[in-house]
């Protein structure tokens, strides 16, 4: 299925945030995402995935350490 060009909507609440973290240039991990908005872990995972439901391209990458950082794609 392709993907199709739709402008990302704009995030509210702690997604501002979390989109903040994600268009950094070196991205963040789920951990620094839930520290910047205070919820646990599986918030974290559900707040990456509602920025993807925006619109946004959320990419991952495992770093030379074996974290895994996520960003949105340029």
């Amino acid at each position: 299925m392709a993907k199709k060009n739709v402008k990302p909507s704009e995030p509210t609440g702690k997604l501002v945030t979390v989109v903040s973290l994600l268009k950094r240039k070196k991205g963040a991990t789920v951990e620094q995402i839930a520290d910047a908005i205070d919820w646990q872990m599986r918030g974290a995972w559900t707040a990456i995935s509602r920025v993807r439901q925006l619109g946004f391209d959320v990419v991952s990458v495992k770093r030379h350490g074996g974290d895994r950082v996520y960003r949105i794609a340029a």
